[in-house]
């Protein structure tokens, strides 16, 4: 092979190399692994059919996980929903809204209520021991079959729930409630 047809072959297989490394580097692997098996509570913004403007619903709140299954959600926009106390189990889900008490079945429940996904998606990502976590660049991303969530690379807390639809949860102010509670006995001593 002459030296003329040599160089260009290997300027391109240094390419090809170099463009695959940063590909790879940027998909590696985060070997640290999230605890999302504990109690913990949060603040969240939902914003669905954001493409739609007559349709577009954003809803803001706070939501806790007690253990596997057992969590409460509270609604604070918009104004309509104010107000809106969901806590929901394995056994039964209860709604409610001041005086309005609203009992089901938790089994009864639709697959698709927003709030049962939200808290399904947790519970299971909880239970993986091994949960597959790739950097993308800003976060520590893992994929689901029907979403993915960001973890911030750092602290591994979650700061974003996306689901194949393009329901988004911006989520913020993650406290486990282990150390919530020991702060509060140490303010009440």
């Amino acid at each position: 092979m002459s030296e003329r047809l040599r160089t260009p072959i290997l300027l391109f297989v240094i390419s090809i190399v170099l463009f695959t490394g940063c590909k790879f580097i940027k998909d590696t692997i985060i070997p640290k692994q999230p605890k999302l098996d504990r109690a913990f509570t949060c603040e969240f913004e939902l914003t669905a059919f954001e493409d739609d403007r007559d349709s577009k619903m954003v809803v803001k709140g706070d939501f806790t996980r007690f253990g596997t299954g057992i969590w409460e959600m509270n609604i604070t926009e918009p104004e309509t929903m104010k107000g809106l106390n969901l806590k929901y189990n394995e056994g039964k889900t209860t709604a409610s809204l001041g005086a309005l008490t609203l009992d089901i079945e938790s089994e009864k429940l639709n697959s698709s209520a927003m709030f049962k996904r939200i808290f399904d998606t947790f519970d299971s990502c909880a239970a993986m021991h091994d949960i597959e976590l790739y950097d993308n660049g800003e976060a520590a991303v893992y994929n689901g079959t029907d979403c993915s969530i960001a973890f911030d690379k750092e602290t591994l807390l979650p700061t974003l729930l996306t689901f194949s639809d393009g329901i988004t949860v911006d989520i913020s102010s993650f406290c486990d409630l282990a150390e919530r509670s020991a702060e509060t006995e140490q303010t009440s001593e």
